[in-house]
């Protein structure tokens, strides 16, 4: 290829139009791994990307019959600088791309990065074994293990119980907590499962990485849980209780106290009453939707809890419509209600330091006046924590959030992503 040739070549590959042409696609492309509109844009995407492939493939065809052409010589200048400026442009909007791209995969909440992440940390599998009486939960976790390897040992959040809704004849209907584990190589792993017949028949999970910290989850094993709803003492109890449907905590080792009713040894007959107050792995079971008590809570004597302080119990003297988390095993924040006036509630925030055996209060108004329903009240460090409201029926809700240890907080405002 002689050099005007080149020149001529190089120049009207890569022409002004076809620039411009280019630069709409990169425009497009970075836009929906942003914020989706995938449907809409598609017809786009490929008339614009079939139309420069034809260009690049009619100019390779017909470069042969360039050379007869001379009038495209007139303006050798022109097409020797465009030779050079060109390639560089349509180079440089790859450039582009490929760095756009990459940051809506990396950026959290970009349509990109759900989608990858979904194709790579989601999975669901058809549930065929959903009797807890008939199977306890064993068939139901191995149903899990066709699609996720599961670690050998895995452990609920302190901070958030796993939770299992089932009716009178023992069938699952809701399933829904975090689980936690210990890969091969000492990375930590968490699941998200959640398990809705209103929605699905499949169990959808959710993982991500995580760390591991053995110190906390020493008294979440899930074995106890396993262990305590496949026998015949858990079914039994509950099947005599005809029309009820239940929900079923599980956070660990709790207290259990002496004054407790319903307290049940799977290895006994008949309640027990006469436990002196301690530590047990325990399954507290509620009547579905109410959880200012446990109706029964079954734990199996001959299981030793850890020697550790436990993980309180998230619902141990939670009223309806509060929240609370932990931080630590001793440190723990309650939203607490103060006031209620139709259907709206108003809140202060508590705190205890004893792992939730006394509280006192931290903040008397963290929502400025605002009234709702709390959603969530979590602290990342001493300093730094977050809280949440629900207003209007759940159709809003508002994030507050404080930096010097609850003292005072602000309003958290952000802008807003709409995805079609």
């Amino acid at each position: 290829m002689i050099k005007k040739e080149k020149y001529l070549f190089w120049a009207r590959l890569f022409n002004p139009i076809v620039i411009v042409v280019f630069a709409i696609l990169v425009w497009l492309l970075i836009n929906i791994a942003n914020f989706g509109n995938l449907l809409l844009n598609l017809p786009l995407v490929i008339i614009i990307s079939i139309s420069i492939l034809t260009w690049f493939i009619w100019c390779i065809i017909h470069f042969n019959s360039w050379k007869k052409v001379q009038r495209y010589f007139s303006s050798r200048t022109l097409y020797k600088s465009w030779n050079f400026i060109g390639p560089a442009i349509f180079l440089s909007l790859c450039i582009i791309l490929v760095i756009g791209q990459y940051r809506s995969a990396q950026e959290i909440g970009t349509r990109l990065n759900y989608r990858l992440d979904y194709i790579f940390n989601v999975r669901s599998v058809k549930v065929t074994k959903d009797n807890i009486y008939n199977n306890g939960l064993n068939k139901f976790f191995a149903s899990i293990g066709q699609k996720v390897n599961l670690p050998n040992k895995l452990y609920v959040s302190p901070d958030d119980p796993l939770k299992i809704t089932f009716d009178h004849n023992g069938k699952i209907t809701l399933f829904e907590g975090y689980l936690t584990g210990q890969n091969k190589d000492k990375s930590g792993q968490t699941y998200l499962i959640n398990y809705d017949t209103s929605k699905s028949n499949k169990i959808i999970i959710r993982r991500s990485q995580s760390d591991f910290d053995t110190k906390v989850v020493k008294s979440n094993n899930i074995d106890p849980l396993l262990k305590i709803t496949n026998t015949s003492k858990f079914s039994n109890t509950l099947k005599n209780e005809a029309g009820s449907t239940f929900d079923l905590y599980y956070a660990g080792t709790t207290q259990l106290k002496p004054t407790q009713q319903g307290i049940i040894d799977v290895n006994k007959n008949g309640d027990t009453t006469d436990i002196e107050q301690t530590s047990q792995y325990n399954v507290p079971i509620y009547i579905h939707g109410e959880t200012a008590q446990a109706f029964f809570r079954f734990f199996d004597s001959r299981i030793k809890a850890s020697a550790d302080l436990p993980a309180p119990d998230p619902t141990t003297d939670l009223n309806t419509n509060e929240v609370q988390s932990f931080r630590s095993k001793k440190i723990g924040y309650r939203l607490q209600v103060v006031n209620a006036a139709l259907g709206t509630y108003y809140y202060k925030l508590m705190q205890t330091n004893d792992g939730g055996r006394t509280w006192t209060p931290l903040n008397n108004d963290p929502f400025h006046g605002e009234g709702g329903t709390a959603l969530n009240v979590k602290f990342l460090s001493k300093s730094l924590g977050f809280v949440a409201l629900s207003q209007n029926s759940g159709t809003s809700s508002k994030l507050y959030r404080t930096e010097d240890a609850g003292k005072t907080f602000s309003e958290v405002t952000y802008d807003t992503k709409k995805y079609h």
